[in-house]
């Protein structure tokens, strides 16, 4: 009984057009920043040291400026909202979403390490680049699709209200 398909939906550009309800649109387009941002850091891994090391600095502070945030946002409002219909201890794509955040952290940590003594190794940005590229396509094309089939419109709508405020 989640939201019908021409309810309150806009199209968003990621990697194609993608149907996506407004209460969600928050989050897609933090994804689609965060996608350039993946990107710039993937194709930095190839110029000279201190390029990359600038390019490997400016990932890490938009990660802790743009996706503390972000990903908070995911675990405080989504993985509840989802938990209404699913377990999320046994849920696939629930378990898959926490360890890809943690993964992501852990390796920004790996980054953030490796500046302190010089340029990052490459093939460190790219795989850093690539897994956040790969879990927001997930979410993307995976996830957000669950939760608006899954959701009621009341439901979709309350997690709306949440992500918007948290915007603000």
């Amino acid at each position: 009984m989640g939201a019908s398909q021409g309810d309150a939906r806009i199209a968003v550009l990621i990697g194609g057009t993608v149907k996506r309800h407004k209460s969600l649109v928050p989050l897609t387009v933090d994804h689609h920043h965060g996608l350039v941002q993946a990107h710039r850091l993937i194709k930095a891994a190839e110029l000279p040291a201190a390029e990359a090391s600038a390019a490997a600095q400016a990932f890490v502070a938009f990660a802790k400026e743009h996706l503390v945030a972000h990903f908070g946002a995911e675990e405080e409002h989504l993985l509840p909202a989802l938990c209404a219909h699913v377990d999320p201890a046994k849920d696939e794509q629930c378990v898959r979403m926490m360890a890809e955040h943690e993964a992501f952290w852990r390796r920004l940590s790996a980054v953030e390490q490796a500046l302190a003594k010089g340029p990052p190794p490459p093939e460190l940005m790219i795989a850093l680049g690539q897994s956040l590229d790969d879990h927001i396509r997930f979410e993307e094309r995976e996830f957000f699709p669950r939760i608006e089939s899954l959701l009621t419109k009341q439901e979709i709508e309350r997690l709306g209200d949440l992500l918007h405020r948290e915007e603000g």
